[in-house]
């Protein structure tokens, strides 16, 4: 069962610590671009080295995260569900992202 990340919708912009993913720490950078009319997110371990960068949280897309053999990058899926289209302040509701355990694949 995916496991909801808890996130916030109030802010154009800031990071979420992650604490447990499969036991690595990481830290969300979201990003609400406007013109785009999405919330977008850099994954980086909690030492600042960078997973991942400017991914859109667009549900029914791939991982969120890269290529899950490399260092560092959870061994799960990170995820987005929900409706395809937003708005900014329902990063909580009708989309939101969420994290499947790599005993869950």
């Amino acid at each position: 069962m995916p496991r909801q990340i808890p996130l916030i919708a109030d802010r154009y912009r800031y990071d979420q610590r992650v604490p447990d993913l499969d036991g690595v720490a990481v830290v969300l950078r979201l990003q609400w671009l406007p013109r785009l009319r999405g919330w977008y997110v850099d994954v980086e371990t909690t030492a600042g080295d960078v997973l991942a960068r400017g991914r859109r949280i667009e549900p029914g897309a791939l991982s969120l995260l890269p290529d899950r053999t490399l260092d560092g990058v959870p061994p799960g899926l990170l995820i987005a569900a929900g409706t395809q289209t937003y708005l900014r302040d329902q990063l909580t509701g009708p989309v939101r992202v969420e994290y499947i355990l790599r005993a869950e694949l």
